[in-house]
Order: C-alpha cells, then structure tokens, then sequence
C-alpha cells in the first residue's frame, strides 16, 4: 500500500507524500484511525483519478534533448523592509523539472 499509493499507475502523487508518510508509520500496529486516514487517502486516488496536469517533453525523435534555465533576483529592492526576492525555474525540453522562489 506504502510504495503504491506514493506511485500510482504512472502519476506521482507527492500531493500525498506526508499521509503516507504517516501512515507507514502505523504499518507494525495499525490502529482505527490509522485504518480510517488510509481510506481517506484511497477515496482521494479514486476521486482524484483523471486529475492532473500532462507534462509532455517537445522532442521529436531524433531531437537533441535541451535544457533551458531562467533565474531573476531583487536584492534589497524593497526600501522599507529590505527583503530580497530570488527564483529559478528549469525546463527540460520543454517541460519545468525544478524551480524555486525564495
């Protein structure tokens, strides 16, 4: 249950990573709420099952896979609280596979 419900079919749920997380836990002595939080976690895989976004990569078939990095920051630009902004995001043909905005 532990490794199906954090892969399930060909989606990764990490949406639901800190529920299984809990609930392995629980897997030496399951108790009734943990039994209760593990249904809970299955009506949310088969509720949610035709939701998601599709992230395609855009390469041919003999295209050179490309990746491309933005990054932008603003050290300090705000003058009353002086708080800076940074963020990247990388995409893998096509596709955001890492990103961050601090």
């Amino acid at each position: 249950m532990v490794w199906e419900a954090t892969s399930f079919g060909e989606k990764e749920l990490p949406d639901i990573a800190n529920a299984v997380r809990e609930l392995s836990k629980a897997l030496n002595c399951p108790s009734p709420a943990a039994h209760k939080e593990m249904l809970r976690v299955v009506k949310f895989l088969l509720d949610t099952e035709n939701l998601g976004i599709k992230v395609a990569p855009t390469v041919l078939v003999n295209d050179e896979w490309t990746i491309v990095a933005f990054s932008d920051s603003d050290f300090g630009g705000d003058k009353e609280s002086r708080i800076s902004v940074a963020g990247f995001v990388i995409y893998l043909t096509g596709v955001p596979i890492s990103w961050r905005s601090k």
